[in-house]
């Protein structure tokens, strides 16, 4: 058995495992590690667990230290160089008039190493980029091509839900996704409604594929002649969440007729009648003859303020008659 953490970094969703530490550590610590490429500042995401040695592929790296002030300035500087770089780079790349565009530039946390990560359509021939950027950049190149999905998750951005990306916000790889996702979904394959900003299918029609599956289970295939409780007919279309079944009934003269079906309809099953509560019968009784008796006083109150109103009109009257007879 081994004691765990686990620690991402930066923006990425990953979380890798090292060697828990003697000191205490919690979630969302900043702490420096060790790795293959030298010291690493991350981001405590779980705290100390322990696994067994067979989980692990690989010996443990440490978590060398709670990382200090002077740490994360010394991340902040990094950032700013490497944004720094970004034109220079791009210059240099256009100089040489390759097909490559840059959409990131990291520094690792010594300094002796810079990874530039690009995108481009086909392979590239960078050996003399290497040669000009390690001499203007004074240290060691490493160039990286990545694809669109891995620029978007390294970009960000907000797909059609009007949300983070998945990739961005909680998904450590990819998801695989196939038209036949979107098929069993009714979806339309135009780009601008499954697509991504990647331009690659939508990762959340994975999501949503196993409930899809398992309602389409007994929903009759669509093209299928099937019987209904009026006539025979042929399915032309299916509503998986609504688990109903649009069908195309003959009518004679080559006419027919489009009629909506429950499923449980097309089984012969009856819906079921949900009981009548006794109790809340009762209470609707009581209030429904609190309503009545209180229309009824209602009625009878503004009955004697039309009777009182009457009263005074008459009086007035008579004293306007008396005031012109000289009374």
């Amino acid at each position: 058995m081994q004691t765990i953490v686990g620690v991402k970094y930066k923006n990425s969703t990953k979380v890798y495992s090292f060697s828990a530490p003697d000191f205490e550590v919690k979630i969302g610590d900043r702490v420096v590690v060790d790795t293959s490429n030298g010291p690493s500042l991350g981001t405590i995401a779980f705290g100390s667990k322990q696994v067994e040695d067979s989980q692990l592929e690989e010996a443990l790296k440490p978590v060398l230290r709670i990382a200090t002030e002077k740490d994360l300035n010394r991340e902040k500087r990094l950032i700013e160089k490497a944004d720094n770089d970004m034109p220079l780079i791009r210059d240099k790349i256009a100089e040489l008039g390759l097909d490559m565009n840059v959409t990131m530039v990291e520094y690792s946390f010594d300094e002796t190493k810079v990874t530039i990560s690009f995108t481009s359509e086909g392979r590239v021939d960078f050996r003399e980029l290497l040669k000009v950027l390690a001499y203007t950049l004074k240290c060691k190149i490493e160039l990286r091509q990545i694809g669109a999905r891995d620029e978007v998750k390294a970009i960000g951005g907000l797909g059609l839900c009007g949300m983070e990306c998945c990739c961005t916000k909680f998904l450590k790889d990819a998801e695989h996704v196939t038209v036949k996702m979107a098929k069993l979904q009714n979806l339309s394959l135009s780009p601008t409604k499954t697509g991504g900003l990647c331009g690659r299918m939508m990762c959340c029609l994975a999501y949503e594929d196993p409930v899809y599956k398992e309602l389409s289970k007994e929903l009759p295939e669509v093209g299928k002649v099937i019987q209904t409780p009026e006539g025979e007919g042929v399915v032309s279309y299916n509503d998986i969440l609504k688990q109903r079944v649009t069908v195309k009934i003959a009518q004679g003269d080559n006419a027919f007729k489009i009629k909506e079906f429950d499923l449980a309809e097309l089984k012969g099953e009856k819906k079921q009648v949900e009981p009548v509560n006794e109790e809340i019968k009762v209470k609707e009784n009581i209030s429904e003859q609190k309503n009545i008796k209180n229309d009824a006083k209602q009625n009878a109150t503004d009955e004697n303020k039309q009777k009182k109103s009457k009263h005074k009109r008459r009086h007035f009257n008579n004293k306007k008659g008396d005031k012109k007879n000289g009374i």
